[in-house]
């Protein structure tokens, strides 16, 4: 019997801190293939690609390594006219930043000094010489940039 007399049947009591029996068989409820934590859900490596204007470069890093197992990609340009020009809110995302060359990594940190916490800034030494996907760029782009990333 329940608050007030009322029959409860197979759930339990109420109060007496004891929890409703479980119904087993055919279309039981089971809670434990559902439960989960945060440490479950498979985790992504933010990587952030920068050039100068994120046209050519950039953007081909950013397409070749997008179905990379366990990253997440994005490309931006130093310069205020890139197609995609680089912002905070970016380098606060990025967990691991590949510049083309020196001159970015210099961009990168001048300007966003603040931004910048633990993320590691990796100069890749490509020179503008380059088409959007242009396949001596892409496999310039694999031997320099797979070593850094989750195995997969």
């Amino acid at each position: 019997m329940g608050q007030g007399g009322q029959e409860l049947g197979r759930q339990g009591r109420i109060g007496a801190n004891r929890s409703p029996e479980r119904k087993s068989g055919p279309g039981a409820f089971d809670p434990a293939p559902i439960s989960f934590c945060l440490a479950d859900i498979p985790r992504r490596l933010n990587i952030l690609f920068v050039c100068s204007q994120n046209r050519l470069r950039s953007p081909t890093a950013e397409q070749v390594f997008a179905s990379h197992p366990g990253v997440q990609c994005a490309s931006a340009g130093t310069n205020h006219r890139a197609d995609n020009p680089l912002t905070p809110e970016l380098v606060e995302w990025a967990e691991l930043i590949f510049v083309m060359e020196k001159t970015h990594r210099d961009k990168v940190q001048a300007k966003f000094r603040k931004q910048l916490r633990a993320q590691r800034i990796i100069v890749l030494g490509i020179p503008d010489d380059y088409e959007f996907m242009d396949p001596a760029l892409v496999e310039l782009l694999k031997a320099k940039v797979t070593r850094y990333l989750p195995a997969g």
